[in-house]
């Protein structure tokens, strides 16, 4: 059995609440967050009559491929594709003309402003480099939910393995899930 007493996060659930926060930082002119909901990728789209309820606008995180380099020192280095699934919900119509129409160019807004806050963003992080987006995946096939995929990539680096953010005892690593 290996247990970790880890002094730092793990990667990923750095990135995890790091991209969270990022995104709470879009609000509305009350200050209010755009996006309600922040959670895992799980295919949430593909299971909605079974997925507990959630709040829109929505964005799912995806950890898509991760190609790990070493660099020393047990720390590795990856440009890590992150898939943001971006979810929107309204019963108006989206015909142009159409007087209810603006409210489903909310979406579209909304996905526009996702990007401007994340890309570019990252090195602030101190082992992240800047989010760059490589790919937009709208939603074509779509009733009251629009689903829409935006790709990033990110080059990250993972020093959880260092010696000194590891503390062992004997032949143990011990890890708080608290």
């Amino acid at each position: 059995m290996i247990k970790t007493d880890l002094k730092q996060d793990a990667l990923r659930e750095k990135m995890y609440k790091d991209i969270g926060n990022r995104l709470l930082q879009l609000v509305d002119k009350s200050g209010k967050p755009i996006v309600q909901t922040i959670d895992i990728w799980n295919n949430q789209w593909q299971y909605l009559d079974k997925e507990k309820p959630f709040n829109f606008p929505s964005v799912f995180i995806e950890f898509q491929s991760m190609p790990w380099t070493p660099i020393g020192g047990n720390a590795q280095q990856s440009t890590v594709t992150i898939g943001l699934h971006i979810g929107t919900k309204s019963n108006a119509p989206s015909r142009f003309g159409n007087e209810l129409s603006s409210k489903w160019l909310q979406s579209l807004r909304i996905v526009d402003a996702i990007y401007m806050v994340m890309n570019g963003w990252g090195n602030e992080t101190g082992y992240m480099g800047s989010f760059t987006r490589v790919n937009s995946i709208p939603d074509h096939d779509f009733d009251d939910i629009k689903a829409d995929l935006e790709v990033y990539r990110v080059t990250v680096k993972d020093t959880c393995a260092m010696p000194e953010y590891i503390k062992k005892k004997g032949d143990l690593f011990v890890l708080d899930m608290e």
